[in-house]
């Protein structure tokens, strides 16, 4: 399967998974869904490439990437729920379009509408392997709620976060290297909706 169908059976499952969840909401469903806006200012760019046959490693200039994801999740326990997260990521120098796609893992403090802490491992996918092959983003957060309504909460996270590209066989970044990993360490914020 190419890429590009890829991106769009993603697309229409997590659409499929969000009417889904809108039925008949009530407060003892156990589904929810989140959908949340990133703000991802890495703090290290670490890029691994071979130039005739000898392995280099280079910091590249940190740049603020922008994100989005969406996740369907089921509360197991009163504390506890687990659920498929999908989103991308913008990231710019070298300039990015990174979809991915996997799980996520909520303990609540109190109850599901309060304070969490949360753990996140995507698969990053690529639409273009002149860009990179595939990779990985792992997230560990922290959530709580800014706005408590009948339905929905408004909330806010801080994450820590690590991406991992597999360049292998993409156009090199800084001149005529052969392309091995780049590794984004990130702390970033980001605001969504609960429902």
């Amino acid at each position: 399967m190419n890429n590009t169908k890829l991106f769009t059976l993603t697309i229409l499952i997590f659409i499929c998974f969000s009417s889904f969840g809108q039925e008949n909401k009530d407060s003892s469903s156990k589904w929810y869904s989140t959908a949340e806006f990133d703000v991802i200012p890495p703090y290290e760019v670490r890029y691994g490439y071979g130039i005739e046959n000898r392995g280099n490693r280079v910091n590249l200039e940190e740049n603020l990437s922008l994100g989005a994801q969406y996740t369907y999740n089921y509360l197991l326990f009163k504390k506890l729920s687990i659920g498929a997260v999908g989103g991308f990521q913008l990231r710019s120098r070298p300039n990015y379009f990174i979809p991915k796609l996997g799980g996520v893992i909520r303990y609540f403090f109190v109850d599901s509408n309060n304070v969490y802490i949360y753990l996140h491992d995507a698969v990053n996918f690529s639409l273009d392997k002149s860009r990179f092959e595939y990779g990985n983003n792992f997230r560990f957060g922290l959530g709580f709620p800014l706005l408590k309504r009948p339905g929905f909460n408004i909330n806010a996270n801080a994450f820590f976060e690590q991406n991992y590209l597999h360049l292998d066989g993409s156009d090199p970044i800084l001149n005529d290297e052969d392309p091995g990993n780049l590794f984004y360490k990130s702390v970033g914020f980001s605001l969504g909706v609960k429902f």
